[in-house]
């Protein structure tokens, strides 16, 4: 079975620890809103949402299990 992409780099993030750095992983969820015909460009936006950052224990592209 083949990794996405965003699993390979939650992998490499995970093998490059150093003597001075410890990684964990988080993820945060945003929402941006724009009125209807406006092109999308981030901050032209109307609104927006983010929530606190929380634990990354799946991958957020496949849904596969991190391995820790």
């Amino acid at each position: 079975m083949s990794k996405c992409k965003t699993c390979e780099l939650i992998e490499y993030m995970r093998l490059s620890k150093s003597e001075i750095c410890d990684t964990k992983l988080f993820a945060k969820i945003s929402e941006y809103r724009w009125f209807k015909g406006q092109r999308k460009i981030k901050g032209k936006q109307k609104g927006e949402y983010v929530s606190k950052a929380y634990a990354l224990n799946y991958c957020p592209t496949c849904g596969t299990k991190i391995s820790k």
